[in-house]
């Protein structure tokens, strides 16, 4: 796939020159990645204890030369939700990011993944445990920093069984459109970090309570597109409007000028042939009327 990629490279809007800065010496140590968080936060201008929007985490991907790839693989288990690779020769990462994901799962996902970009250089030593362990780590941390997991844990203390500790979790995960798995595991960390008593609640009580929580918001796909299932062109065009991404802007291009096969293009995207048929032709079209944008077709 990476060789694939490869030669969409020149159809990007990168600095040739300049490439993504990475961090020193990630660490997935409690301090470590409360002051990193921090500071990434005032890049982006951020309060310490607010939501991250989407914009904000998707002007941090171009920062970074990442390239979103927007896909509709279905549901999926957790890991399968996102996929990243790094070309060493271009110093391009490219984040295939699921959107039949839950809604609150898949801020998650998107930050697993910049935290990769941040930290290509354990990708090259090959150094894959460390560096999916510090993703895992820096999402949470990122997502529900110590500002206001040190709110949440003071109510949480005071919540006396775990039904009422269930029902806050739920609900600082829904004001900061984040999974409550995030919520309680940032809280147990300051607890613990904070030499803190913290009551635990049993894994297989916390994964049916979360459960339901997603079962009571569509998918990220759901909701852009009302239910319904788009047009390889409808849905090429809201996925560059709303991630920004130039993707398939490159990849338009490239199958203007390279006419690749409809099966390279099922092998870039990872879909079935029928829906590489139709990408192949709806990016045939684009190219036909010498446009290098997605067309604007009904809303979605």
């Amino acid at each position: 796939m990476g060789n694939l990629l490869r030669p969409l490279v020149p159809y990007l809007d990168f600095d040739p020159f300049v490439g993504p800065p990475s961090l020193k010496n990630p660490s997935t140590e409690y301090r470590y990645l409360r002051d990193l968080v921090a500071k990434l936060r005032r890049e982006i201008d951020v309060a310490e204890d607010a939501p991250v929007e989407f914009e904000k985490l998707i002007g941090f991907f171009h920062r970074y030369q990442a390239v979103i790839i927007p896909t509709l693989w279905g549901r999926k288990a957790k890991h399968e939700n996102a996929l990243h690779l790094h070309l060493p020769d271009s110093r391009t990462t490219w984040i295939y990011l699921n959107l039949d994901v839950e809604l609150h799962d898949f801020k998650f996902w998107m930050v697993h993944e910049l935290a990769h970009v941040l930290t290509v250089d354990l990708i090259r030593e090959d150094r894959i445990e460390e560096a999916e362990n510090f993703a895992d780590a820096f999402a949470g941390a990122f997502l529900f920093p110590e500002a206001v997991a040190e709110k949440a844990v003071g109510e949480y203390r005071r919540r006396r069984t775990d039904a009422g500790r269930l029902e806050l979790l739920c609900d600082w995960a829904e004001r900061h459109t984040i999974s409550p798995n995030t919520v309680y595991r940032q809280v147990q960390n300051y607890a613990h970090a904070h030499g803190e008593a913290f009551a635990e609640i049993e894994e297989k009580t916390l994964h049916a309570a979360f459960t339901r929580f997603n079962q009571r918001f569509p998918s990220l796909a759901e909701a852009l597109f009302d239910g319904e299932e788009p047009s390889a062109d409808q849905f090429m065009r809201v996925a560059q409007e709303e991630f920004g991404t130039g993707f398939f802007k490159a990849l338009a291009r490239y199958v203007r000028e390279k006419r690749p096969s409809p099966g390279g293009i099922a092998s870039i995207l990872s879909v079935n042939p029928m829906d590489a048929r139709a990408y192949f032709d709806a990016l045939l079209d684009i190219g036909s009327r010498g446009s290098e944008t997605v067309p604007a077709q009904s809303e979605a």
